[in-house]
């Protein structure tokens, strides 16, 4: 019987700090419905990254760790998230934008390559 009321104590605590949570978040009561300054969101961009190899390319190093699906050396997919405009993978050497295709990237072992899915706009 006495577990049993401290059982059901522990999930009374539980749910009133659940409650209280939930009750507690502020809420934005501005008249105007399109206003967003009380909106918290957080991007999340799939990155890869990795040390580069004294005289291997980017795109030799990412599929040796990774599922890549790629066309001619421009990668289309990475374990799975594949392109979809407007983002796509897109090669950093150092944390440059990379100014030749991945197959044409010969790394150093002192360099970091990272590939983020980003979009790209006109």
């Amino acid at each position: 019987m006495k577990r049993i009321v401290i059982i059901v104590g522990i999930v009374a605590v539980l749910g009133l700090g659940v409650w209280w949570r939930l009750t507690s978040s502020t809420t934005n009561t501005n008249s105007n419905s399109n206003s967003n300054s009380n909106v918290n969101t957080t991007v999340v961009v799939p990155t890869v990254t990795y040390q580069g190899v004294d005289g291997k390319n980017a795109l030799e190093l990412l599929k040796a760790s990774h599922t890549v699906i790629d066309d001619n050396g421009f990668v289309t997919s990475i374990d799975g998230q594949a392109n979809a405009a407007p983002k796509y993978w897109t090669l950093y050497v150092n944390g440059t934008m990379a100014s030749v295709g991945a197959k044409d990237a010969v790394t150093k072992s002192t360099d970091i390559i990272t590939w983020k899915l980003e979009a790209f706009t006109q």
